[in-house]
């Protein structure tokens, strides 16, 4: 048992000193209680160890391991994800103090890993009758003091916008790294989103059958399930984005199936927004277009396709939309011959303006 420091070096002792220095005098509501439901919560460690006063837990003793087990065992008790995701921040905070008061080597909570943070339940809206019997039930006053209120017009800071297929076939050619020239081409025939590119792999790309696998995404750096249950889909690709991507796959260094196709030199998941600016701003500047982002390219496919006339539904399912509207759920079965027509049409839109052989050209900077 630790001599001296013996008392002060206990989780629940250190956690009570924690509040008390660092705790607003008038926290708000929702903090305190929170701060204060993590202070009271014993935390039962693998070893059996437990965080109260009456079984010390000793910080110099505390591993990553167990704080990671602790994690997983909220998880299986059914706490809230957004709980479980504040316990563990107010743990890092606790637990960096103690480096700095006891000169711990390493803050032990900074290596757990929390995982994306899902819904415990699923979102949905009311109807029109709904909400009628609703305020029917809740017996609202027809006038209230809100009534009359005036609010200013909401008005989004950036507007909306999405490349025409010039613009697309422009952009692509003034990149000037090929990984993000094919990176940038398959999200706009494909619709993937950003973390669904950066975490493809070479075993999705099924070369015989010209199409993606998208089966994981990337969060923060983290690999995880994709956005939503329709976000596992596989899409096709036309002949001039299948071209572009067996020429990457011949040129990169790192072409074996586990491999992220757009990973960087080291085999990691590459930072979006480093592409962004060191490859896709500058190329926007250079043709004189606005900054261009994931989500633009991801509206470029939707606008690109409502004009071609893709059916709704088909486009929904490209782009891993888990719901159509009402009035769209009456379209005809989807086919596969409905999505690759999508990736045909719009691909070869781009392929027109990106004929010049030395806008393509091939070299591997990352």
């Amino acid at each position: 048992m630790p001599s001296g420091l013996a008392v002060a070096s206990s989780l629940s002792c250190l956690s009570e000193k924690w509040t008390w220095k660092y705790s607003p005098p008038e926290p708000a509501t929702e903090t305190f209680g929170s701060e204060n439901s993590f202070i009271r919560a014993p935390i039962l460690l693998p070893s059996g160890r437990r965080a109260a006063k009456t079984v010390p837990c000793w910080v110099r003793e505390i591993t990553t391991m167990e704080i990671q087990s602790w994690v997983t065992d909220l998880r299986e008790q059914g706490y809230a994800p957004n709980s479980i995701d504040h316990f563990h921040e107010v743990m890092n905070a606790v637990m960096r103090t103690a480096v700095t008061w006891y000169k711990l080597e390493m803050n032990p909570a900074r290596g757990v890993q929390i995982g994306r943070i899902k819904p415990v339940r699923k979102k949905w809206a009311l109807t029109t009758a709904q909400a009628n019997a609703l305020l029917e039930r809740l017996k609202l006053k027809p006038c209230t003091m809100a009534v009359g209120v005036k609010l200013p017009k909401l008005e989004a800071k950036k507007t909306k916008w999405a490349l025409t297929p010039e613009q697309a076939g422009k952009l692509i050619g003034a990149i000037r790294s090929f990984k993000v020239k094919v990176l940038v081409a398959l999200a706009i025939v494909t619709s993937m989103r950003r973390g669904e590119l950066l975490a493809c792999r070479w075993r999705d790309f099924n070369e015989q059958e010209a199409a993606v696998r998208v089966t994981q995404a990337a969060y923060q750096g983290h690999i995880d399930t994709p956005k939503t249950k329709a976000g596992v889909r596989s899409n096709p690709l036309d002949p001039w984005t299948l071209a572009l991507l067996q020429d990457w796959q011949r040129q990169t260094k790192r072409s074996r199936p586990e491999d992220f196709i757009f990973g960087t030199r080291k085999g990691k998941i590459d930072n979006p927004s480093n592409l962004l600016q060191r490859y896709v701003y500058p190329a926007c500047t250079a043709i004189g277009l606005g900054r261009v982002d994931f989500l633009t390219l991801r509206r470029t496919f939707s606008t690109q396709a409502h004009k071609q006339g893709i059916p709704p539904k088909t486009i929904a399912a490209m782009m891993g939309h888990a719901n159509v509207d009402t009035q769209l759920l009456y379209i005809q079965p989807l086919e596969d011959a409905m999505k690759r027509e999508a990736a045909s049409k719009i691909g070869g839109s781009l392929s027109r303006f990106c004929t010049d052989d030395r806008q393509m050209t091939i070299s591997w900077v990352n």
